[in-house]
């Protein structure tokens, strides 16, 4: 929702979702028109179990495979970029010389910084206007097969297929995030309940 269209039940949204993010132990996004002080959460209301569980599961997706698009095109235009992988905290690697699979190992955090570290890197690269590396980001990773909105989800699935582990107590729109996303029902995975649902 914008402004534009909703200037009180967003102002609320905002209110909320930061009330949320506080509880939760994270630092709500600045206010609009101020600098961040660094990393900060998001949240926002839906209306119901379903819609937040699509919107939940599609960020993740998004998060977890949007490093191969990176490495996919910091590989084509030998744009230098590094990043510390989970498996070795102390070295920083180039994002071009980790493979698919361990791009995919990439720690949420640091796939969700990508863009803007990505961004940076194509401005240093070739010393662009930040505005003007913003757009050229937005055109190379359109370009990737490995881009989910543009190509769908065929070669990031190739390198490795989503899995869900999903209880027997499961919210029945898990099944249609599965054929919604792309996922497929034989990637959720049922976890055993014990009888106190544990």
């Amino acid at each position: 929702v914008t402004p534009e269209s909703a200037p009180v039940t967003l102002a609320w949204e905002l209110e909320v979702g930061a009330d949320i993010l506080r509880m939760l132990g994270y630092e709500p996004p600045p206010a609009p028109g101020t600098e961040s002080k660094g990393e900060f959460g998001f949240a926002h209301i839906t209306g119901g179990g379903t819609v937040a569980n699509l919107e939940a599961l599609w960020a993740a997706r998004n998060v977890r495979y949007f490093p191969l698009a990176v490495r996919d095109v910091c590989l084509r235009h030998n744009i230098p970029l590094t990043l510390k992988p989970s498996n070795a905290p102390e070295t920083a690697v180039a994002i071009s010389a980790l493979s698919p699979q361990a791009c995919l190992g990439i720690r949420p955090n640091q796939a969700i910084y990508l863009y803007s570290r990505f961004i940076d890197a194509i401005h240093r690269h070739w010393d662009l206007a930040r505005s003007e590396a913003i757009r050229a980001a937005h055109e190379l990773l359109s370009e990737s097969e490995f881009n989910l909105a543009q190509r769908g989800v065929r070669a990031a699935f190739g390198v490795r297929p989503p899995a869900l582990l999903v209880s027997g107590a499961r919210h029945y729109s898990l099944i249609k995030a599965a054929d919604l996303l792309g996922i497929g029902r034989e990637n959720l995975i049922l976890v055993d309940l014990d009888s106190m649902f544990r």
